[in-house]
């Protein structure tokens, strides 16, 4: 995909191979996880990622409480 988009030169640089991509991505799903997050945006630390992520998801969970009546 993106040998095709950016040129085998620069493509084969970049992501990671599909079998490897499925394993990670199918061993997250497996384990209940509906939020899979695989490899880095360039530098950006993972754990970071992840808390922001976390802290994302539990302001939707309040959102959502609040908008069906309930308390925060």
């Amino acid at each position: 995909m993106h040998d095709e988009e950016m040129g085998p030169e620069a493509g084969r640089k970049f992501g990671m191979p599909v079998d490897q991509f499925t394993e990670i991505a199918f061993k997250e799903l497996v384990a209940g996880k509906d939020e899979v997050v695989i490899g880095t945006v360039g530098t950006f630390p993972r754990e970071e990622l992840l808390d922001i992520m976390a802290r994302r998801r539990a302001g939707f969970d309040t959102l959502a409480k609040l908008m069906r009546g309930g308390e925060p």
